[in-house]
């Protein structure tokens, strides 16, 4: 076969494919087809007719209806599900949905916890991803490899599936505590340096001999910080602006031991910015009160108090 001849029947080839797809139905998002749609046209016109001539309750019907789906419909796919599955389903505990979307959407948000991790095969349901990633903000792992084996006697009438999932642990990183002690107190305060040399000479003497150096050395550096932590205080945290109060710096401090855990980390920030913002606004309004009067008395402080919320 030359390329001309080859070309041609490529060309040949593509016409049958649109041809056929013409006539055939897209599976692509899931729609029946043309006919299923013409006979269910009659279908809801009819069902319509009959509800709304033989019901004298009309208000009734156009209401919300329950939440777990037409009462009715159920009990008639409870009684389906149990000669199916020959076993003794309840029609209380079926639930109707819109769709596959809606139903993966209610299930996990019901069943898995907010942190649990999803598992999925590689390639998976696309909107399926947009409802674990973007709408409930869940990790997916996608599986590397996956086989089916639809033969397999295992009296179901699922499928089997066996995968592999590469999982990458994260680590938890503690965080370390810097504690910064006033050490200039025990120069300018003499109680103070008293009891800390006592506090730090008796638990030398409480100290056990250890056989190893590094152990001995880990007893000396605790025998301090214990001494240090009950007699010294802490540095105070400065503020960085002007309009920090007490009270952020508390906050902030929270906030930084809280890193570990995202839900009250979050929480703590959130309240830290609204702080922030209110006790800046505040300080700019003082300032701007300050400004004013200084206009016609004291122009030079005007120009750097105006320097210096600039």
């Amino acid at each position: 076969m030359n390329g001309l001849d080859a070309q041609e029947e490529r060309f040949a080839c593509l016409a049958t494919l649109e041809e056929a797809a013409a006539d055939g139905v897209s599976f692509a998002l899931g729609q029946p087809g043309t006919e299923e749609l013409r006979e269910t046209k009659d279908i809801i016109l009819k069902a319509t007719t009959e509800i709304l001539s033989s019901n004298p309750d009309v208000d009734g019907i156009f209401k919300y209806g329950p939440d777990q789906g037409c009462e009715n419909f159920r009990k008639e796919l409870a009684k389906f599900l149990s000669q199916q599955y020959g076993d003794d389903i309840s029609s209380s505990n079926l639930i109707v949905t819109a769709g596959a979307t809606q139903g993966l959407h209610f299930a996990l948000s019901i069943l898995a916890e907010n942190s649990a991790p999803v598992l999925v095969e590689d390639p998976t349901y696309f909107i399926a991803l947009k409802i674990f990633q973007k709408d409930l903000n869940r990790t997916v792992v996608p599986g590397i490899t996956s086989k089916t084996y639809p033969s397999a006697d295992c009296y179901s009438d699922h499928v089997p599936m066996v995968g592999k999932f590469k999982f990458k642990l994260k680590k938890n990183s503690k965080l370390s505590a810097n504690i910064k002690f006033d050490l200039a107190i025990l120069k300018t305060n003499q109680t103070i340096g008293e009891k800390y040399q006592i506090s730090v000479q008796n638990k030398f003497e409480a100290l056990g001999d250890a056989e190893e150096v590094e152990q001995q050395l880990e007893n000396f550096k605790s025998a301090i910080m214990e001494a240090a932590t009950e007699v010294i205080p802490k540095v105070k945290r400065k503020a960085k602006q002007k309009w920090m109060t007490e009270e952020i710096l508390n906050m902030m401090e929270e906030r930084r031991w809280a890193k570990g855990n995202k839900e009250k980390f979050e929480q703590i920030h959130k309240k830290v910015q609204e702080k922030c913002n209110m006790s800046k606004e505040n300080w700019v309004n003082e300032k701007c009160k300050e400004i004013e009067q200084q206009r016609k008395h004291a122009p030079q402080t005007m120009y750097r108090d105006i320097e210096e919320i600039t």
